[in-house]
């Protein structure tokens, strides 16, 4: 999933083929496996808690363009 865009990734969550608690965390694992390349400063320590509600919204029938798609915010300031 690391090298399909963000709407591939939305189509396959809102289809229920992929949850976000599953995207959440092949991101992390990509995150930790490149942790060398000093890419990501901090990660959310509550990022597969986002997740599991983002989830739970869906289950309630929200319809979210992008729900569910892990994002990293590039902070170089």
């Amino acid at each position: 999933m690391a090298f399909t865009s963000a709407a591939q990734q939305a189509r396959r969550v809102q289809a229920r083929d992929l949850s976000p608690q599953d995207l959440t965390t092949q991101a992390l694992t990509r995150i930790e496996a490149a942790r060398d390349l000093n890419a990501v400063v901090s990660v959310n320590p509550n990022a597969q808690g986002q997740a599991q509600a983002v989830q739970a919204r869906l289950d309630a029938g929200e319809t979210l363009p992008l729900a569910g798609v892990p994002v990293i915010v590039k902070d170089n300031i």
